[in-house]
C-alpha cells in the first residue's frame, strides 16, 4: 500500500472568554464563583495518565447511500427522527463522555454545521477534517499526530449498539491489552468479517467476508486503543483498523469483549430501512433519557447560576461590611480579646470552619500567631446539659455568660436570624458589653439587631449558605493580612 501525501487535519474548537478580573477583597470573593467549563483552563485537556480521548469516525464517502439519501452525508443520515451520528453523541453523553472529537471528510461542513460545538447536546465537540481519505485508522492517526500516553475510544459514525463502554474500558485494563474490541453476536455474519475469540478473551483472527449464512461474533465498530499502537501507525497513510491494524499486533494484544444486542450498521440501502426497526426501542430509550437528561442539567445550571449571582453581588454589596467586621475582630485579638462564634445546623459548622481558621492559620504561606477563637457548637456534653435542664434556646447564652467578657467579639450565623438560642446568646453579649457581629441573610440584620452585620442580598437559606464560605475566607485573610500585622510569625 503507497502512501499519499495528506496535510494534517484541521481543527475546529470552541473559544472561551476570558475570566473576569477584579482586584483585592472582591477577587477573592469572586474567585468563588461557579466555572462551568469542563476542561482544565490551560490547554483544555483532562490530565492524568490515564485519559481517555474519545474520537468519533464519520469521515466515509458512503457511496451505497447515495442513492437512497441524495447526497447528505451517511452520519446524518435520519433514523428514527435523527441522524445516526446524533444518536451516537446522544448515548456517549450519556455514559459520561462529552468531549469528542469527531473525524470527518465527506461533506465535512454540513456536520459541523449541523453539530457546531456541541452546546446544544450538552457536549463539547472538536473536528479533525481529513484533506484526503485515510481509511478508519488513517483518520485516527491524522487526528492524534501526537500526545500523552493514554487510551483512545474510537467509535464507527455509521453504526449502533448499547456497547458498556466502562465494562470495555475495566476488561482492556484489566488485561493490559493494547486494543480492545466491542464485539456482538449475528445470526448471519454474511455482511459482516467475523472474529475468533479464544477462551481466554484475546482474539485468534479476523476473518474475511463469508458467502455462507453462519453464526458468528462481529467486531460493533467500537475500539480501545491504546498511544503507541497509534505511534506506529505510517502517518498521511489509508489504513483501515480491522484489516491493516488490529491483525499485525498479534496474539494476547487484542481482547475481545462480548455484548448483546441490538446492533446496525447502516452501509447499505437495505441495512439503513431497517436501522429504524432495529433500533426503535433503544433509540426511544436513549431519547427519554435524554429528555430527561437535559431537564436535570437544566434545572443544575440554573440553581448553580443563581449560586453564582448571589456571590457575585455579594462581592458587590458586602465588602464593606467585611472590612468593617474583620476591623473589629482583628482590633479584639490586638488588646488580648477573643471571638466566640455560634449558629445552628449548617451554620455550627461554620463557625467550627471559622474559628479553626483564626486558631490555626488560613494561608500557609502567611504565618502567624494563633488567634483565640472559640466555637460555641462543639462540647456535646455542655449542650446537651444546657438543653435537657435550662432549654435549646440557652445553650449559647450560658457559655456566652461563663466565657464572655467586656471587649469580647460574638460571631452570629443565621440565614434567617430567627433562631431563639442565637437572639439569647446576643442578649448576653449585650449585657456582658461585647461587641456583636452578624453574617445573615437578607432581612436578619434587622432581627439580630448586631452592632456590625453582613448581610447577604438573598434570603433563599441554601444560596445565603452558599455565598457563607467565600465571606468567612476573606473575613478571615483580611484580618490577617491587613489587622494583625505584629502578630506575624518572625
Amino acid at each position: 500500500m503507497l502512501p499519499h501525501s495528506c496535510s494534517t487535519p484541521e481543527r475546529i474548537g470552541c473559544r472561551r472568554r476570558p475570566a473576569n478580573r477584579m482586584s483585592g477583597l472582591r477577587e477573592s470573593l469572586w474567585s468563588c464563583r461557579i466555572c462551568f467549563n469542563r476542561q482544565s483552563p490551560s490547554d483544555g485537556r483532562p490530565r492524568g495518565k490515564r485519559t481517555v480521548k474519545t474520537l468519533v469516525l464519520c469521515g466515509g464517502a458512503g457511496t451505497r447511500l447515495r442513492a437512497v439519501l441524495n447526497g447528505t452525508p451517511k452520519p446524518l443520515a435520519v433514523v428514527e427522527g435523527k441522524p445516526m451520528l446524533e444518536w451516537i453523541l446522544i448515548s456517549l453523553r450519556a455514559r459520561g463522555l462529552s468531549d469528542v472529537t469527531l473525524c470527518t471528510g465527506y461533506k465535512s461542513e454540513a456536520i459541523e454545521n449541523y453539530f457546531g460545538d456541541g452546546n446544544r447536546l450538552g457536549m463539547h465537540l472538536e473536528y479533525a477534517r481529513e484533506a484526503q481519505p485515510l481509511g478508519t485508522a488513517g483518520a485516527v492517526r491524522a487526528a492524534l499526530p501526537d500526545g500523552p500516553s493514554g487510551t483512545t475510544l474510537i467509535l464507527n459514525g455509521d453504526s449502533y449498539t448499547p456497547v458498556d463502554i466502562h465494562r470495555l474500558l475495566a476488561e482492556h485494563r484489566l488485561n493490559g491489552a493494547r486494543a480492545s474490541l466491542w464485539l456482538v453476536p449475528v445470526d448471519d455474519r454474511t455482511a459482516y468479517g467475523a472474529v475468533d475469540l479464544g477462551s481466554d478473551g484475546w482474539i485468534r483472527a479476523f476473518r474475511e467476508k463469508t458467502p455462507e449464512q453462519t453464526p458468528g461474533l462481529i467486531s460493533a465498530g467500537v475500539y480501545l486503543i491504546e498511544r503507541p499502537v497509534i505511534d506506529e501507525m505510517p502517518p498521511d497513510c489509508p489504513l483501515s483498523l480491522e484489516n491493516d491494524i488490529l491483525p499485525r499486533l498479534g496474539r494476547q494484544r487484542v481482547h475481545g469483549v462480548v455484548g448483546g444486542g441490538p446492533f446496525v450498521d447502516i452501509g447499505t440501502p437495505d441495512s439503513y430501512r431497517l436501522a429504524g426497526h432495529i433500533m426503535k426501542d433503544e433509540f426511544a430509550r436513549l431519547a427519554g433519557q435524554s429528555s430527561s437528561d437535559r431537564g436535570v442539567e437544566a434545572w443544575a445550571r440554573n440553581r448553580l447560576a443563581q449560586s453564582a449571582q448571589t456571590i457575585s453581588l455579594t462581592a458587590d454589596e458586602c465588602t464593606d461590611q467585611i472590612i468593617g467586621a474583620a476591623r473589629v475582630i482583628g482590633a479584639a485579638f490586638q488588646t488580648g480579646s477573643k471571638l466566640l462564634l455560634c449558629g445552628n445546623g449548617g451554620s455550627a459548622a461554620d463557625c467550627q470552619h471559622v474559628a479553626a481558621e483564626f486558631v490555626n492559620l488560613l494561608r500557609k504561606d502567611f504565618p502567624r500567631r494563633a488567634l483565640p477563637a472559640i466555637a460555641l457548637t462543639t462540647d456535646t456534653s455542655i449542650l446537651t446539659a444546657v438543653a435537657n435542664d435550662v432549654g435549646y434556646e440557652s445553650v449559647f447564652a450560658r457559655q456566652v455568660e461563663a466565657l464572655g467578657k467586656p471587649g469580647d467579639v460574638l460571631l452570629v450565623i443565621s440565614t434567617s436570624g430567627r433562631s431563639p438560642s442565637v437572639l439569647r446568646a446576643l442578649d448576653a453579649a449585650r449585657r456582658i458589653g461585647m461587641t456583636t457581629i452578624g453574617l445573615v441573610g437578607m432581612g436578619a440584620a434587622r432581627r439580630t439587631q448586631v452592632d456590625f452585620a453582613i448581610e447577604v442580598p438573598n434570603s433563599d437559606t441554601q444560596l445565603v449558605q452558599e455565598a457563607l464560605l467565600p465571606i468567612e475566607h476573606v473575613l478571615c485573610e483580611t484580618v490577617e493580612r491587613f489587622f494583625l500585622e505584629e502578630w506575624r510569625s518572625p
